[in-house]
């Protein structure tokens, strides 16, 4: 549902833009759609990283053990997991803000650069404003999913 939800907002974003014949105007969906990566890298950034540093600190110890037989190939059987982003709750709410601020300031100047080369100069700062907003909204909706809704 929400996929369909940036669908349709992104697309009516990218369609808004005027000064552009109405040909122009249907491909510019497709020709921003990489304006949207930065922001699924946060995301991802965002829900993975606590499994991602976590689950990844059991998973390189268990490479000493790989067949449970007690073994100590790499001579890390002696480390233990490390839950310093589980036992600091502040400090991982933190992180998990600037990635999704960061995904969407670099998404941000993603579709800039590229409204900016492909808009007319007369319409380059209204061109913009339409995508500027649902920018906004997706960081503003996404803070908000963050911290619990």
């Amino acid at each position: 549902m929400f996929i369909s939800v940036v669908a349709l907002t992104f697309s009516f974003a990218a369609r808004a833009t005027g000064g552009v014949e109405s040909e122009r105007r249907r491909a510019l969906p497709g020709q921003m759609a990489h304006s949207l990566i930065p922001i699924v890298v946060g995301y991802i950034f965002t829900h993975y990283l606590t499994y991602l540093v976590e689950r990844g600190q059991q998973a390189v110890i268990a490479l000493a053990d790989p067949l449970g037989q007690g073994w100590n190939l790499l001579g890390l059987a002696h480390l233990q997991v490390a839950y310093v982003l589980s036992t600091h709750p502040p400090v991982l709410a933190t992180i998990k803000v600037a990635c999704v601020v960061t995904g969407h300031i670099v998404a941000v100047i993603a579709a800039h650069d590229k409204a900016l080369r492909l808009l007319p100069a007369g319409h380059q700062l209204t061109g913009q404003l339409t995508m500027m907003l649902v920018m906004v909204g997706y960081t503003c909706t996404g803070l908000y999913l963050l911290f619990g809704g």
